[in-house]
């Protein structure tokens, strides 16, 4: 895959990737439903449903590390592939501020166990709210110019959230 997207058409069931691989690509739906999931044990476990409009696969471009859940075309579906590189270009024109806060926020939404509370997985959470309430990062999101900044940024702190007691 080069720097151009590609377009992919998925049947109903059809696996787009597999938690623990590798992360050269992220997607945009176009159409259809995608199902993202983990498996606990024997359990497989929903974690979020993505549709047109809406991107999912970004977060391991931003850290290189390995895909955190598996996704699968719950419909039928058409998914733009953006290429890593393309993704990296993008990222290396960040501020390394922001950067760096992004880093931040994917360290923490792969740490962070939201099917096992516990704990260690109450005290990281409580870590994380207070991180989000008081990092100018968070607030100063509305003066970002860069719609991939942005995008970016909302996608990070909305996987944050999903961890974070309200």
């Amino acid at each position: 895959m080069g720097l151009i997207p590609q377009i992919v058409r998925y049947a109903a069931g059809t696996l787009v990737y597999e938690e623990g691989a590798r992360g050269d690509f992220a997607c945009l739906v176009r159409s259809g439903e995608i199902e993202i999931f983990r498996m606990h044990g024997d359990d497989k476990v929903e974690i979020a449903r993505t549709k047109a409009g809406q991107m999912f696969g970004e977060l391991e471009l931003v850290d290189g590390a390995s895909r955190m859940a598996s996704a699968r075309a719950a419909t039928s579906a058409e998914i733009e592939m953006i290429p890593r590189a393309a993704f990296l270009n993008e990222l290396l024109a960040l501020d390394p501020r922001i950067h760096a806060a992004l880093l931040e926020l994917i360290g923490f939404v792969r740490t962070a166990e939201p099917l096992a509370p516990g704990a260690a997985g109450d005290a990281s959470r409580a870590e994380m709210a207070a991180f989000l309430r008081g990092v100018a990062f968070g607030r100063s999101l509305d003066a970002v110019k860069s719609p991939f900044t942005r995008t970016i940024a909302d996608l990070v702190l909305y996987y944050a959230g999903r961890r974070v007691p309200h």
